[in-house]
């Protein structure tokens, strides 16, 4: 990585945010101390980077901006969501896309998450999760973004 050059790191999940600290520990960039997890001082920062590498949750990104983003979109789940028809349950259907799809429904989250980069978004997910109509109608944004990369990648293979 250049040494002018700024990553963030941005899960959903503390959970996961925290399994990616524990897979960094095992390559001396982070360790664990008192207050948690953190990025070790020597990786953190330098002079020609006041923040080189950030990792965490979306919240922790608020207001913040990274050369390079990773985003982590990795829920995966085999919960089955069936598309809303008039005559259906609205709110037993929220509850249902809510539970399989958690905080990737939330548009200011989603909106943070995917606007932190100055250079490059690396986003890593469940393709699955986010194709078809049912995706459309209960992650619209991550279907939109997941159709906009696979026309990208058409007119660069083409």
């Amino acid at each position: 990585l250049p040494q002018d050059m700024s990553v963030g790191v941005i899960t959903f999940y503390a959970a996961q945010r925290d399994c990616i600290f524990e897979e960094l520990a095992g390559l001396g960039i982070s360790e664990k101390g008192d207050g948690g997890w953190r990025v070790r001082p020597e990786h953190a920062a330098n002079s020609q980077c006041a923040e080189r590498l950030r990792i965490g949750t979306v919240d922790a990104f608020q207001g913040k901006e990274f050369d390079v983003v990773v985003l982590s979109v990795v829920r995966s789940n085999p919960l089955p969501l069936g598309l809303l028809d008039a005559a259906d349950n609205a709110e037993a259907y929220e509850k249902s896309a809510s539970r399989k799809y958690g905080h990737l429904r939330t548009s200011n989250r989603l909106n943070v998450a995917m606007s932190r980069q100055r250079r490059l978004l690396v986003a890593v997910g469940d393709q699955v999760m986010f194709s078809g109509k049912a995706a459309c109608q209960a992650v619209p944004e991550m279907n939109a973004f997941l159709e906009l990369c696979q026309q990208e990648a058409h007119h660069v293979s083409a």
